[in-house]
């Protein structure tokens, strides 16, 4: 476990996110992501991606009050993750695994945070690439098109480059019913 075997920096940086203290958890979080923006693969390798991912998502899912803090602690969650998913593509399947999915397209879905909705345009487009169907089957089509004209333009395309990647695999009927079909309006319109 992290705290046993992690560097004494991670192991601070892991009990502050988890902390009920906003300003612990957004110190821990820009000095994660601090961390994140300047590893490499190699740096990445003995990082404890395992512990960290579902906290963050935790975070990310549960932000706070509705606050300034929690506007911070959401990018601040997303810059992270994108950071990951950039540097190590694989740790796509541990945001997954992790129940990110849904949290992202919810991220999605509150435009009040449009830094937190375009950062988390580019995770789902990774993860679109390795992981189509969980993607859609997490609502992401519906998610990614839905405030599409709120997005800068290049953001735009990430968000279309995503949906097609979500619809290149033939997808089972349930899921066709269920994820595609009530998006046809969208992308009609």
């Amino acid at each position: 476990s992290l705290d046993e075997s992690g560097s004494s920096q991670f192991s601070t940086m892991f009990r502050d996110l988890k902390s009920d203290d906003s300003g612990r958890q957004i110190m821990a979080l820009t000095e994660l992501s601090e961390y994140l923006s300047f590893s490499s693969e190699e740096a990445l390798v003995s990082f404890p991606m395992e512990s960290f991912i579902p906290v963050l998502i935790g975070l990310l899912e549960n932000p706070g009050q509705g606050d300034e803090a929690t506007a911070q602690v959401m990018l601040l969650c997303c810059r992270c993750l994108h950071n990951v998913v950039d540097i190590l593509p694989p740790t796509a399947r541990i945001i997954s695994a992790a129940g990110g999915l849904p949290v992202l397209c919810q991220c999605l879905l509150n435009v009040e945070y449009i830094d937190v909705a375009e950062l988390a345009v580019a995770i789902i487009e990774w993860i679109s690439e390795d992981q189509p169907l969980q993607v859609l089957k997490a609502g992401g089509l519906q998610a990614i098109l839905t405030f599409l004209e709120f997005f800068q333009i290049s953001v735009q395309r990430q968000a279309a480059n995503a949906a097609a990647m979500m619809l290149l695999p033939v997808p089972p009927p349930e899921v066709l019913e269920q994820h595609i079909r009530p998006v046809l309006p969208t992308l009609a319109a």
